[in-house]
């Protein structure tokens, strides 16, 4: 946050959360994603939530009331704890996110974020993987922010970051859309070839969240491309 301002309201204390972050990172690993494309159910993710706060004295006075909150909107909140970069504090939690079959769902979960597999093997020789944000999920996160908090949340400030890992036993070519791959910015996209046990960081960018929560058919961040002969 870039300040903190408390007041009194009667004999409690409202705090102000300006410009709120919320960065939230994964592992995806390709075997998975093929496992629930072909199998249909959906997987728990382990993921890392960052929300952004205006000190490390705020966490240890609010503790509670910021975990309520972490808890009534994001699944299998744990193991909290303050985290300082730079001029910016942030309380980190260990979360759960899902990664669903589109074709079995017919939609993205009603989380905040979540991820799905879309089947594209027949057509394209492909297997996607799309970013889900529920706006429904958003509005009632910033309205609860706002009103408990007296705070904000713009849509612009949610940063999702994928660790992509091939842990198949031949290299994988995929492609990327939009994102900053291991810190170098592919707006346009690029294809890639991750090695045996190779991983690569996708840092999706701004205009890619902001477009995902705005659409409900979210956006294709991830392709898998199938060998010759790969499709149905």
């Amino acid at each position: 946050m870039r300040r903190l301002l408390v007041i009194v309201v009667g004999l409690g204390l409202a705090i102000f959360l300006v410009g709120c972050k919320v960065n939230v990172s994964t592992d995806l690993f390709i075997s998975d994603i093929k496992t629930v494309r072909d199998g249909g159910k959906p997987l728990d993710l382990n993921g890392l939530l960052k929300f952004e706060i205006p000190s490390k004295t705020t966490f240890n006075r609010d503790q509670a009331k910021i975990e309520g909150l972490l808890k009534a909107h994001f699944k299998g909140v744990k193991n909290l704890r303050v985290i300082e970069q730079g001029m910016e504090t942030y309380v980190a939690a260990d979360i759960q996110l899902t990664l669903y079959n589109i074709d079995k769902e017919h939609s993205f979960g009603s989380d905040l974020i979540s991820f799905a597999v879309v089947d594209h093997r027949e057509k394209h020789n492909l297997t996607a993987v799309g970013l889900g944000i529920s706006e429904e999920a958003y509005q009632t996160l910033a309205k609860d922010i706002r009103g408990k908090f007296i705070g904000k949340i713009d849509s612009d400030s949610i940063k999702v970051t994928v660790y992509v890992n091939n842990d198949e036993s031949e290299p994988a070519a995929i492609g990327v859309a939009s994102a900053y791959v291991d810190g170098q910015p592919f707006p346009l996209g690029k294809n890639i070839t991750l090695d045996k046990r190779g991983k690569c960081e996708l840092v999706i960018s701004r205009i890619a969240t902001v477009y995902a929560l705005k659409n409900i058919s979210g956006f294709m961040v991830i392709r898998i491309f199938e060998p010759k002969g790969g499709s149905k």
